[in-house]
Formats: C-alpha cells, structure tokens, sequence
C-alpha cells in the first residue's frame, strides 16, 4: 500500500479483508482495512471498519485520527471536530490529534483557537510541512496575503517534494 498504486492499494484491501473476515473482533486489522478502504475511495466502508475498530478498542488512537480524516474528507468539520477531541482525550501531545483539532477549529467558527493550536505545534514541529500549510491557510482566512505567500514560499524551497505547499502556493498566485 506504501507506493499507493491502485492494484497494491486493492491488494492491500483485500489482504485486509481476508483477517478482519477471520478476526472480526481484532481492531488493528480493521484500522488497517479502513485505511485501504479509504486509499481505495470507498470512504463509506472505511468509516464503518474505523467504527468497528473503535468499539473493539475504544483507547486505540490511531482510528479516532482516521475517522477525522475521513469526516474532514467529506467536509464534515464538526464530525470531525469531535474525533480530534476524542484522539486528544487519548493523547493530549499527538501532533496528528492536535493538527486535525485545529484544521477542524478553522472550518468551524473557532480561527483563534486554531491559531493557538497551530503556532505551539509550529513551536513544537518547526519544520514539519502540514503545520506550516496550515499556518498559511490561516494567515490567508484572516486576509494575511503576504505572510502566507512568504511561508509557501519557504516551504516549497525547504521540501520542494511537498504537493500541498506547492499547490497552495499556486492557487495564492492564481488569485491575488
């Protein structure tokens, strides 16, 4: 599943599949189906097998992040929101639970807090790319142009790799 080539990703599944069909009850395999169903499109069944893995396990993280994933996919930032809240009742620290909370934050009405959220995980993960976008978004929400083109800037130059900075960086020149 790592090279993310539709006929892994469909291996993936279907091996996935094939343990959740002889353990139902083992919630790291139906995590792990979820997030091949998910790579696969099919987010539907992905969020049922996430589901599935939480009641088996209700502290197990990894699906909480999952499911915010997969609500913030489908735009359901309050869905969302209340996953992050439960991934961070689990793991106060994880970064994962913390940028999910605040990108759910942004869409929701809650921009300050957001931005609290997103500087202390920048002052945490300096360099870590997601935060850095997110910065940007932010910036750009509260009409900041030119702080967001300079932090793009600086990303893109750092991880030239990075699909999302460069994409944004391109819609930001595209619009102004």
């Amino acid at each position: 599943m790592a090279s993310g080539k539709t006929e892994d990703v469909a291996a993936a599944a279907a091996q996935f599949k094939a343990l959740v069909d002889r353990r139902p009850s083992n919630s790291v395999w139906r995590y792990a189906y979820g997030r091949a169903l998910a790579a696969e499109g099919d987010f539907e069944a992905a969020q049922i097998q996430q589901h599935e893995a939480i009641k088996g396990q209700p502290g197990f993280l990894q699906p909480h992040l999952a499911l915010a994933e997969l609500f913030q996919a489908k735009g359901d930032y309050r869905a969302a929101l209340d996953q992050a809240n439960r991934s961070l009742a689990i793991d106060p620290n994880s970064p994962s639970a913390r940028l999910l909370h605040a990108i759910s934050l942004m869409h929701t009405g809650g921009r300050m807090v957001a931005g609290r959220e997103l500087v202390g995980l920048e002052k945490d993960h300096p360099h870590d790319p997601k935060v850095q976008v997110q910065l940007a978004l932010l910036d750009l929400r509260e009409k900041r142009p030119t702080p967001a083109e300079n932090r793009l800037r600086k990303l893109v130059a750092e991880h030239p790799e990075d699909v999302s900075a460069q994409s944004a960086l391109q819609c930001l020149r595209e619009h102004r």
